[in-house]
């Protein structure tokens, strides 16, 4: 089973607005006709008869649902972009700040941002095969570098990357 991606939904949701609209102004236009066809006679200019001129109020509801669905298309369009773009620059900055470090420091850096930008310290030692007190200093100079910070979780610390 396929999933459809947010951008793809944003189309359909666009194409889907369009049509709406299309349908929801030739019914509009249907009723306004047939709404003027027993005041033909009637003596009140047709300037402001209110059978002759006046949209629906459930024809102005459609118009104003067709909009928020159209527009709703659209965001889901453009914020994949957005993300796709904040995700992209995000990678471009950690690819040059990994090119800055060396050595242990570029390890254990490049482990916690293969691991999503966040992993718990101990996790870390396991992976980095360092001792604790080693993978400790080197955690603060990276973060005397302000590239990742400790966050108390319980009887641990979880690091993360800093943006």
């Amino acid at each position: 089973m396929e999933v459809l991606s947010s951008k793809q939904i944003g189309w359909i949701l666009i194409g889907f607005s369009i049509i709406l609209f299309v349908v929801l102004t030739l019914t509009v236009n249907e009723i306004l006709a047939l709404q003027s066809l027993p005041h033909q006679n009637c003596p009140i200019p047709d300037a402001i008869c209110p059978f002759k001129t006046n949209v629906p109020i459930p024809a102005v509801v459609g118009y104003i649902v067709d909009l928020a669905i159209g527009a709703f298309g659209a965001f889901l369009i453009l914020a994949k972009e957005k993300i796709e773009k904040i995700t992209t620059e995000s990678q471009q900055k950690w690819k040059k700040i990994v090119k800055t470090l060396s050595g242990e420091d570029k390890l254990l850096y490049e482990l916690i941002g293969d691991s999503g930008g966040l992993l718990f310290q101990n996790e870390l030692v396991e992976k980095s095969g360092m001792n604790k007190v080693r993978v400790s200093r080197i955690l603060d100079k990276l973060e005397a570098k302000s590239l990742v910070e400790r966050k108390r979780r319980g009887m641990s610390n979880i690091v993360v990357i800093k943006n």
